[in-house]
């Protein structure tokens, strides 16, 4: 089981992308898996999800499959992959996929249940968790 202290940032797109293009330091597991990842993970972890943009709804529809199961330190970062890689942030991958240098504003239709970490807030939790 996960530790309950050690923060997880996943990125739930499908491995192909998670390859092109994520967040040093975050693993992937893809929004189909989460359940899977759930029940070998400890409620207390604190995690983050993520997807592509602030376009892609897979980080909204992680964090309602994870809230759901019972996780409560539990954010969706909506900017995902572009505003992170946008912003020159530590990120792996070949970096191909052209959504990475497309201008994607947040959108006005905020989900209102839904807990939101900034780009600010995650690296500063990354780097004091040394996953920067």
């Amino acid at each position: 089981m996960v530790s309950k202290r050690r923060l997880r940032v996943i990125n739930v797109l499908d491995p192909e992308w998670y390859a092109d293009a994520h967040i040093k330091g975050s693993i992937n597991v893809p929004l189909k898996e989460l359940k899977d990842f759930a029940q070998h993970t400890d409620k207390q972890t604190p995690v983050v999800v993520y997807c592509a943009s602030y376009e892609c709804s897979a980080s909204k529809m992680a964090w309602h499959v994870l809230h759901e199961l019972g996780f409560q330190d539990l954010y969706a970062y909506e900017g995902g992959m572009n505003e992170w890689y946008r912003a020159g942030l530590p990120t792996e991958g070949s970096h191909a996929q052209k959504y990475l240098q497309a201008d994607i504003a947040p959108s006005s239709k905020a989900d209102e249940t839904l807990q939101t970490i900034t780009m600010e807030n995650l690296k500063a939790k990354m780097e004091k968790e040394g996953l920067l």
